[in-house]
Formats: C-alpha cells, structure tokens, sequence
C-alpha cells in the first residue's frame, strides 16, 4: 500500500496532466510545415507513437497502426458509472446485453471479442458455440473461466488448452510467450500450429510473431487523411488488418458482413480537414445495434452507447468488468482519441428504444460524493484476494478531511488511512485537513488483501469533512463488492 498523501499524488497527477496536454498542444500546433511530426519509436513521422509504418497506394497514404498490448495499468482506472436506461428523446442510446471481459492476452483482441459476445446473444448464436453455459457467451468472461494469474482468460477472444474443455492447443499455447514479447511463437520449429478458428484473436493476427505483432499486439490500417479504409487486404501476408481479421471470424462462424472499416476520428492531427468519423457517425452505428472499437493512441476498447447532452461514449475498457464513459474525441486517462473500427452484420437489427412518455419528465440527477473510491472489480475471493482502490474527486476549496472505510456484514465498519492501518471507529485518511484545487481521476490509493473473510455483500464508502465543523461535504459515495 502507498502511504503518500493525497496532496503529494495530487501534485504528481497535476505534472501527469500537464506533460499530456504539452503532448497535445504540440500536437494541434505542429500541422504546419514549419514543424513537422516528429520521429516517432519506429522512425516514423508521426504524431502518433504506434504508427509502424507508412505506405502509398493508389494516391492515398495509409498508416500501419500497431495497437500494443496495454493490459491494465496500476496508475488509472476509469470512473465506473451507472448506465442509465435508453431514451432516444433525450438523446441517451445504449445497447443492452453487452458482456464486460478483463482482459485476454490484448486489448485489441478483447474488444472484438465483447462485440462478438454480444451478437451471440442478440441473434447470432454460433459467434461462441463451446460447452459452456449452455453454449451462450457470457456477460463476464471470469464467471466461467477464471484468470491465469493476471491474464483473462475467454475461448471468444483467444483459445487456449485446457480452458473450456479444450484438449489441443490453442491461440495461447501457439502464440504467447509474455506480454511484449517479441520473441518468436513457441509453435515454431517445435509443432504444428492449430487450424484458426474460434476466437478473434486468430483471425486479427494479435500476439503472432510472424505478422510482426508482439504478444498481446495487433496491427490496424488507417487511412492518413481521415477517409474510412474498408476492409484492407494490402497488407498481406506480412501484415494483415486486424479490421480484415474480424471480417474473416464472423465470416467463419456462417455469418455474413455488410461492411467493415477502421477511420481516424475527425478532427485528429494529422487528418484533412472535415474528414473523420464524428460522433454522429457514431451514434447512428449504436442506433443502428453496432457496438463499435474505440481506438485510442495505445489502445483499444469498446463503445455501446452515447449520450448527445456531453457527447458521451459508453464504453467497457478491457480492464475490469463495469461500465464506464469518455468524452468523444477527448483522451482516455493519458490515451487520445485516435478513432474507431466499425464491423456491421448482416441482418443486425436496431435496438428497440424505450417508449418515452409526453411530455418527457426532466430527470434528476443522481447527488455524488465530492470523493469517490472504487474497487478494480465488484467480486473477490475471501481467502487471498487482492483489491485495488483508486480514488476519483472534484475540486474541493474547503478545508477538508477525507475518508475511506469498509462496511461489512459482520465485522462492524473500519476506517483506512495512508499509514496502512485500519480503525474500527471513525479517523480520517490523512492526519491533516487539505483543499483540492482540481479534479482527480484514477489516482491509485492502496491495496487490501482479503484474508479468510465470511462471504457477503460488503461496501466501500468515501467522503470529506469539513475541517472546522465535521459535517460531511457532499453525499458519501458508496460502492457495493462481493466476497465469495
């Protein structure tokens, strides 16, 4: 557990923002011919980090995009949120039904796969056709098949012997060494590789060495003006889409594909001016019952609804198993918003929208803590587990003493502080009183590791207190896990 106060991570959460936004100034300020991009990791010119390499064909200049791994990281989580219900009247869509996978071996890969899940339970039931739950895929991949240490595990995303009845290898046992790796697949010079099949990461190319891709990588192709590139085959066979790659896994489970694409976002640096997919492209593919890849500079995640009054996305990041939103066009934690990939099946039928009552009612906006605390899943272990909190505030002009406790079932409610300690009356995280000047999202507090704990429904509650009167500043955030 870090025993750093919330003033000092403050302080390294505000230099983190501020080198980020330099980032992106630079960025928006560099399109002139005065200031080239610069060099990028793979010696290309490029504001973006993962473009590998650039091409021209037939006039236009295409961008290979190589998506790293990016399993979760221990600095950030993205704030989970409450989805609410659909109402076209109010511009709020979302598409039920949608599974929620940590992630499996690539993120890339993992976001296929939660579009795949989706369709196989909404009219497309051969996407997953394994033993398990009655051959329906899963909202959360972990409920069936546990991890692998920190690795997901999901036969959708990626196959692997030995997890859902499988007794041949798999994509794992073919193609992964460690995350990053860059070695080549185990599979080579050793045995025969497995016939593709069954999950996305096969057919996308991620982890497999001898499309360049490193373990956990895949490889996107994006058109460098903002144009929308459709299924690109010109990579091959050293370097096939990822995009091309989902065509050819919904194709092999006896489903049809009406059109596939990755497109940068418009407004992205680098991109000709209004060209680019905008956030109302995006709402018509949710409209339509498209979940759609988000791509970010260095990851990828899946969008499922929006709301039009802050031009929010819905998204699930491959991280955890809750719903979460981003800004469109705005970065992700530290990640900018590069832009999507779209895959549209055959014969996907628009989701029914709420029927909304005349006149609309304005709804009321549910009251939040002025300091939010989330654990990094909803269900634990009891006998070993590790719980993650990250810690989510507003600006705080008031001096103020926050707080973190755990409410149980059985054992009374106990107070954390920054001193690895917990108290069974009330105390205050820090030892002195401070005021926030500016928002915090996804700063890492500490770890609490379950030992031989009664399973139940447990809380993890958080707050602030006025530092000259005691009383609480704002309603006290609560968030409810499960100890098994």
């Amino acid at each position: 557990m870090k025993t750093r106060s919330f003033e000092r991570n403050f302080r390294f959460f505000c230099c983190l923002v501020l080198a980020g936004a330099g980032f992106v100034f630079g960025a928006l300020s560099g399109e002139s011919a005065e200031n080239q991009p610069p060099l990028n990791q793979y010696g290309v010119r490029s504001w973006d980090p993962y473009v590998a390499k650039q091409v021209w064909e037939d006039g236009k200049l295409l961008d290979m995009v190589i998506v790293p791994p990016c399993p979760p990281p221990e600095d950030f989580r993205g704030e989970a949120v409450e989805v609410p219900a659909s109402n076209i009247a109010l511009g709020i869509n979302i598409i039920s039904d949608m599974p929620a996978f940590n992630w499996c071996y690539g993120c890339s890969a993992t976001s296929a796969g939660m579009a795949m899940g989706h369709w196989d339970r909404n009219g497309y039931p051969n996407m997953y056709a394994g033993p398990t739950n009655g051959g329906v895929c899963p909202l959360n991949n972990e409920t069936y098949w546990p991890n692998t240490g920190t690795l997901g595990e999901c036969p959708l995303v990626v196959t692997h012997m030995g997890i859902d009845g499988r007794i041949i290898r798999g994509h794992v046992d073919d193609y992964w060494v460690a995350t990053e790796s860059l070695a080549p697949d185990p599979f080579i010079g050793n045995w025969t590789e497995h016939t593709k099949g069954d999950c996305t990461g096969d057919y996308m190319g991620t982890s497999q060495s001898t499309f360049g891709n490193k373990d956990g990588s895949t490889t996107f192709w994006n058109d460098n003006s903002g144009d929308p590139l459709y299924d690109y085959t010109g990579g091959e066979p050293g370097s096939p889409d990822g995009c091309h790659g989902m065509r050819l896994f919904v194709e092999s489970r006896g489903y049809s594909v009406v059109t596939n694409y990755s497109q940068y976002r418009q407004g992205k640096p680098g991109t000709t001016a209004g060209k680019g997919f905008t956030f109302a492209n995006f709402q018509a593919e949710i409209d339509a019952g498209n979940p759609v890849l988000i791509q970010l500079q260095g990851h990828t995640m899946l969008g499922y609804g929006y709301d039009t009054t802050s031009s929010l996305v819905y998204i699930h990041d491959t991280w955890d198993h809750l719903d979460h939103t981003m800004t469109w066009g705005s970065p992700y934690g530290s990640m900018a918003h590069n832009g999507v990939t779209v895959i549209q099946i055959s014969g996907a039928a628009p989701p029914a929208p709420t029927p909304t009552p005349t006149p609309t009612p304005t709804p009321t906006p549910t009251p939040r803590g002025p300091i939010r605390v989330y654990p990094d899943r909803t269900s634990y272990s009891g006998s070993g587990d590790l719980m993650y909190i990250y810690a989510y505030t507003d600006a705080i002009s008031t001096w103020c003493y926050p707080y973190v406790r755990v409410v149980t079932p059985y054992y009374g409610t106990f107070y954390l502080t920054a001193r690895k300690r917990m108290y069974r009356y009330p105390v205050t995280y820090l030892r002195s009183p401070i005021v926030i000047t500016s928002p915090i999202s996804g700063l890492f507090l500490t770890g609490l590791r379950w030992w031989n704990v009664k399973p139940g429904t447990y809380y993890l509650e958080s707050g602030a207190w006025n530092a000259w009167t005691g009383a609480d500043l704002g309603p006290i955030h609560s968030r409810a896990f499960t100890l098994n």
